[in-house]
């Protein structure tokens, strides 16, 4: 099940909003191994996104924006790791991305700004230079 919301709250800023739940199991026993009534390895049963992006211009033919957006995934369990018995569970994990730019015509020119976290703990922080991009 999925639910979805998109609004535009001034002509400056827009929203997006979603959330998924998934009561993946097993209904009949296959090669996998995995018991009848057990989760699907690696489908988290819940999944949250939230995203804004400020647009504006700020020159003549030139628009900048500044977006924020967060995701979160549920905890699943690893179909690729060996085990005995039970599969290891992956935890659920929240990843919040940010970017800046200037757009003109078909062309945008943007940095962006990646974080990775798990059980709270920040796991990874990635950055990107300006990139110039050709849009449709």
């Amino acid at each position: 099940m999925e639910l979805e919301a998109v609004g535009q709250l001034t002509t400056e800023l827009d929203i997006r909003m979603g959330l998924g739940y998934e009561d993946a199991k097993i209904t009949a026993q296959g090669i996998s191994g995995q018991a009848v009534g057990s989760r699907i390895y690696q489908v988290p049963q819940f999944t949250a996104v939230a995203a804004a992006t400020y647009t504006r211009p700020v020159a003549a033919d030139f628009e900048g924006f500044l977006g924020l957006d967060y995701s979160y995934t549920g905890n699943s369990l690893s179909g690729t790791t060996s085990y005995l018995g039970n599969a290891p569970v992956r935890p659920a994990y929240d990843i919040v991305n940010g970017r800046i730019g200037v757009r003109h015509d078909k062309l945008e020119w943007r940095s962006t700004a990646r974080t990775c976290s798990t059980r709270g703990r920040i796991s990874a922080i990635s950055t990107r230079s300006p990139t110039a991009i050709r849009r449709k």
